[in-house]
């Protein structure tokens, strides 16, 4: 493709060839090349400077939520740019990039078909002195918000104008250009870099100079692992993986794109501040955080290391060698934009009844997750996305009420603590899209109650004899600043690890209960803790979303890689602790775990109502947005109550339109099952029904971190059974689920962090088996079972194939939807020292833990 052009050289025009290669431009014909780059460093690193700002909030434009809005004046007038959530379904959230021009018409910048679905954001835009607009953003994955990190694909891209508001996009270097590995095997760091593709490169800034040259600033990822600490651990980033974004800088000239230029010690966090301001002679003065996490991490050789660095700002100059002009014609007609016209409207009530704002009669449900990374903790450095990202997911995709990023206190410095805090400060209290409007009988009309975002200060106490997520808030009374600001910096006691702490600002919450890395020893209270357990500690995690349910042995989900003899929160109910239950997704994955909260009638969502009812244990657990109201004789769940002779528990279940359906509800009575919405049936004497579950997980070959085809096959003998309802628990895109009436193929791309399975209604004969076959690329393994026996047992338990672990459960047939209508259970008398819980599960495998009542 060549078109006529001019590139500038030694400060005359040429006609010249213009060559789109590999994504970058470059000239040929009678050659101009674009000139050279000079980095004047003016600043000296500030060992004492404080980190930068954290991120801002959404602001509203036309009653509509806009993130980084960015104002640009141009000779027409005011430009505004922001990106904006429009479409939220099943498959993620989908940002879009926005352009409001001074007439008020507002369009879209990524109406090419091959970005539809893409998470695009973080736009940055600039005007140049003959008023063409230059903008660039970041694009992520399809499926953001909804896959297995928040940063599962990072690039750029660029656009710019040619008269009035016609966009055409600007071609970039290939990926190899703009994010080389080009950090060479150094002593000093004693491993090797890779930088890889899809991962690249983000966080694109914009500045025109004085010369109307455009200049693009970025971060590229650059991924290090020391060489005798190779194995990788946990998860595709492994545990032990290093990682920093450099800051790279080009300009764009009429002769095409300069090589871009490191910014000298610029590694740091995803999201390090970044000023920039054009000089008044040409060319741009650049100021940038930067920890120095490179050097830091050569001295820290596990994760469990504190980084010994500090963070501080340097600055440099940056000019073009030699004359240059400003680009003119970049693109032909087909790569112009075809831009969309967005509406943007505040959103109205349905027509209808006349509504108001209340609070529902039984107090407001919340979703909360209380335990998330971002890229300031070191074990998922390059997925857990930036302090933006975690909030723009919460508030946006993830459905969430309540926030708490807890980064590892190891990895925190006194800036990046004060830095969260600030931003937690910044999200609280944002107003949230109402709730659904749904009828009340009492007040006979629609009504739905306002939503406030409510955002906890937190961090993780991890430590070789068990984690603990802290959250905390100075809302109380009498609540101690100085524990909040010094909380992640205490040394640890292991017989007093909350000695330190102010019981009025701090909550703890033990996870990853039987972990084989870090089994929970729950032994080590303060000598002050009172015979039932830590004040401290008034909730447990049961489920985490990455890895498990610790309930129970053999439990619903537990997770396939857990300590065989490690205890589970079951063991320590029964040795008389009392402690709520609450679900997180800790590190990579997206919210697939909830903290269900229950506020008294008459609460608002703030600090304070979070706080107490986390206290008051008034949460269930569960890996689904569902609504669940448990009471025992009037009291809510995670209450103590009196001994009864003839207590009542009544519930109500709402599937809040996931278009699932109940599988089974259970009570559990002093770690026994007593009751249960659905049984084994017997047809005829004969026939007998139920839900058969295969889960697959932590496919690892040789401690390598790679994606794994597996196939497994499950075939009931001829005659004697047959699958009905089969559902796929979760899967994803690259994998496939093949059913017939006798058998049922699954093939599974696993990874550590990853678990795939099914479940099928099943139907069968008295004698009748199931004939399993794992197909792993190195072995074949098989397992038959009888399909009577598996039933009596529940489940044969965690078994090792090639490569992984596997579980094969059968369970009674599904309930059927119960709809919200309140069921009562009789439990049988109740007397002090007795604790019980609802637990229940969907045909889809989901679930759910209400905290347990104890009687006294």
């Amino acid at each position: 493709m060549r078109r006529p052009t001019s590139c500038a050289r030694r400060g005359r025009s040429v006609a010249i060839g213009l060559v789109l290669v590999a994504g970058s431009l470059a000239c040929s014909g009678d050659s101009a090349y674009p000139p050279t780059v000079l980095v004047t460093p003016t600043g000296v690193f500030d060992e004492g400077g404080g980190n930068h700002a954290p991120p801002a909030p959404p602001t509203l434009l036309n009653g509509r939520r806009v993130w980084g809005l960015t104002r640009v004046e141009a000779a027409d007038g005011e430009h505004l740019f922001f990106d904006m959530l429009c479409d939220r379904d099943d498959a993620g959230g989908n940002f879009d990039v926005l352009h409001r021009l001074p007439d008020g018409l507002t369009r879209s910048l990524h109406s090419e078909s091959r970005h539809e679905g893409l998470f695009e954001a973080n736009i940055s835009a600039a005007a140049g002195p003959d008023g063409r607009l230059f903008a660039a953003w970041e694009l992520g994955s399809a499926d953001w918000g909804h896959g297995e990190a928040l940063r599962e694909a990072r690039s750029i891209a660029m656009a710019t104008t040619r008269g009035a508001a016609n966009w055409f996009r600007v071609p970039l270097p290939a990926m190899e250009v703009l994010a080389a590995p080009d950090l060479a095997l150094d002593a000093r760091f004693g491993g090797l870099p890779t930088a890889p593709d899809g991962r690249a490169v983000e966080a694109p800034r914009l500045v025109v100079d004085a010369g109307g040259i455009p200049w693009l600033f970025f971060r590229y990822l650059t991924r290090w692992m020391p060489l005798d600490h190779a194995r990788q651990s946990d998860g595709a980033g492994g545990s032990n993986r290093r990682a920093a974004w450099r800051i790279r800088a080009m300009a764009l000239t009429d002769a095409g794109w300069t090589e871009p230029i490191e910014l000298p010690r610029s590694d740091g966090p995803a999201d390090g501040g970044l000023e920039l301001e054009p000089l008044p002679g040409g060319g741009v003065v650049a100021r940038w955080y930067t920890d120095r996490r490179l050097e830091g991490l050569a001295k820290a050789l596990a994760w469990e290391d504190a980084l010994p660095q500090k963070g501080g700002w340097l600055s440099a100059e940056l000019r073009l060698e030699g004359p240059a002009d400003p680009p003119t014609d970049l693109e032909p007609e087909e790569r112009r934009i075809d831009t969309l016209a967005v509406t943007l409207e505040p959103d109205t009530a349905p027509e209808g009844p006349a509504y108001r704002d209340s609070l529902p009669a039984g107090g407001q449900l919340l979703f909360a997750d209380l335990h998330r990374h971002t890229d300031g903790s070191r074990c998922k450095i390059e997925e857990d996305g930036t302090l933006l990202d975690q909030y723009r997911y919460a508030v946006e995709v993830g459905g969430l009420d309540v926030l708490a990023v807890t980064n590892h206190f190891q990895h925190a410095t006194d800036a990046t603590w004060q830095r969260e805090r600030d931003a937690a400060d910044g999200f609280d209290g944002l107003a949230l899209d109402p709730s659904p409007f749904a009828w009340n009988p009492a007040s006979e009309q629609l009504e739905r109650h306002h939503r406030s975002f409510v955002a906890l200060y937190g961090y993780e106490r991890a430590l070789p004899i068990g984690h603990w997520t802290m959250v905390a808030s100075l809302v109380e009374e009498g609540a101690d600043p100085a524990s909040l600001d010094e909380a992640p910096f205490v040394p640890f006691r292991p017989r007093f690890l909350w000695d330190e702490h102010d019981p009025a600002t701090w909550l703890a919450m033990p996870h990853q209960i039987a972990d084989s890395a870090a089994p929970l020893d729950w032994r080590t209270d303060s000598d002050r803790a009172p015979v039932h357990g830590s004040a401290f500690e008034p909730l447990a995690e049961l489920y985490q979303s990455r890895r498990g349910s610790y309930e129970v042995r053999g439990g619903w989900l537990e997770d396939l890689g857990v300590a065989e003899q490690a205890p589970r929160l079951m063991d320590f109910l029964n040795q008389g602790r009392r402690f709520g239950f609450g679900a997180s997704s800790d590190h990579t994955t997206t919210s697939r775990a909830y903290t269900g909260i229950r506020l008294l009638p008459g609460e608002a969502p703030s600090r304070a109502t979070v706080i107490a009812a986390l206290r008051a244990r008034r949460t269930f657990a569960a890996t689904a947005r569902l609504d669940l109201d448990v009471r025992l004789d009037g009291y809510p769940m995670g209450s103590v109550v009196p001994a009864s002779g003839d207590p009542q528990l009544a519930f109500e279940v709402d599937l809040q339109g996931t278009g699932d359906r109940l599988a089974q509800v259970e009570l559990v009575k002093n770690g026994v099952v007593v009751q249960r919405a659905s049984e084994l049936t017997i047809e005829n004497g004969v026939h007998r029904k139920g839900r058969l579950t295969l889960r697959l997980g932590r496919s690892v070959q040789d401690q390598v971190t790679t994606l794994t085809s597996k196939d497994s096959l499950l075939t009931p003998e001829t005659p004697g059974a047959a699958f009905g309802e089969v559902t796929g628990l979760g899967l994803e895109a690259d994998d496939a689920l093949e059913v017939s009436e006798l058998a049922l193929e699954l093939r599974s791309v696993l990874d550590t962090r990853d678990e795939d399975g099914l479940t099928a209604e099943v139907t069968w004969e008295a004698g009748a088996r199931i004939e399993l076959a794992f197909d792993h690329p190195k072995q074949r393994t098989e397992r038959s079972e009888d399909l009577d026996e598996l039933a009596a047992a529940g489940s044969t338990g965690v078994f090792r194939v090639r490569g992984g672990r596997a579980e094969l459960r059968l369970d009674p047939p599904a309930a059927g939807y119960l709809g919200r209508e309140r069921t009562t259970w009789a439990p049988g008398p109740l007397v002090p020292g007795d604790w019980l819980y609802l637990r229940l599960v969907t045909t889809s495998g989901e679930a759910a833990w209400t905290s347990p009542f104890f009687v006294e």
